[in-house]
């Protein structure tokens, strides 16, 4: 489970992943030195430290690709809005829906 986490590269979204990895590496988790309150008490010991830290550049590239896909999407809008010619599937769904 461990190598399957480490393989893992998500980007662009927050994934549960790092704690994940986090937990699988803990001695006390490794050894079974658990009970119900383990995670309570290890938070709190972390404080608000982060389990991974995300480069700002990383950041500024999900920022930017979002923003391609929001101007990409309104363009697509105001295309449809003005009567510009859409994809065949699109006019299909539409003149199925007037039937």
């Amino acid at each position: 489970m461990a190598r399957a986490l480490g393989e893992y590269e998500v980007r662009g979204i927050k994934t549960t992943i790092p704690f994940f990895r986090w937990l699988l590496a803990s001695d006390d988790f490794r050894e079974g030195r658990f009970d119900t309150t383990f995670l309570d008490r290890e938070l709190a010991r972390r404080g608000a430290e982060p389990f991974v830290i995300v480069p700002a550049a990383s950041e500024a590239v999900a920022v930017l690709a979002a923003a391609v896909w929001a101007y990409d999407r309104a363009g697509r809008a105001a295309a449809s809005a003005a009567g510009e010619r859409c994809s065949a599937w699109r006019q299909a769904a539409r003149q199925e829906a007037l039937r």
